[in-house]
């Protein structure tokens, strides 16, 4: 397996957006990699029943969670529990599929281990989301769904 240091060193060689597809390809294959994810999930995964928390009535087993905005569409699921998160947010998404900020929109702050997402929302739709979430059915795994307006919408109301 590759190192988070090896990865990084081949992934920082690319923009952060096409650096964040390759990423996504791979965590796609992941999640249908059933060793693979297997290994993976026993290596980074915490489950400790110290780090068990309720709020607002939701049980999270594992409290570190990815925030909205890496799994846009609902693509990556499967392969989040791999990483070690204990719940995903999926989106931001909006009703329609919307192509989001002019290029570039993501940028790479190295002396501050950062990165800046200008994305503006790019996703494609409620209804793909919905699509890819159905694959996942039944799922063992905490989401949270996270839609916005559309750009449109949101000028017409001005």
């Amino acid at each position: 397996m590759f190192s988070y240091n090896s990865l990084k060193k081949i992934l920082f060689k690319f923009d952060p957006e096409t650096a964040h597809n390759i990423a996504e390809c791979g965590l796609r294959i992941l999640g249908k990699c059933k060793i693979a994810k297997a290994y993976m999930q026993k290596k980074n995964y915490i489950n400790n029943p110290k780090l068990t928390q309720e709020v607002f009535g939701v049980k999270f087993a594992n409290p570190v969670g990815l925030a909205a905005g890496f799994d846009k569409n609902a693509t990556m699921i499967k392969a989040m529990q791999s990483l070690g998160f204990g719940f995903t947010e999926i989106g931001t998404m909006t009703p329609k599929p919307q192509d989001g900020n002019a290029k570039p929109r993501m940028f790479r702050y190295p002396e501050q281990k950062s990165v800046q997402n200008a994305m503006g929302f790019n996703n494609k739709g409620a209804h793909e989301v919905l699509k890819n979430l159905k694959k996942f059915i039944p799922l063992i795994y905490l989401l949270v769904l996270i839609l916005v307006k559309t750009k449109q919408h949101l000028k017409s109301l001005h």
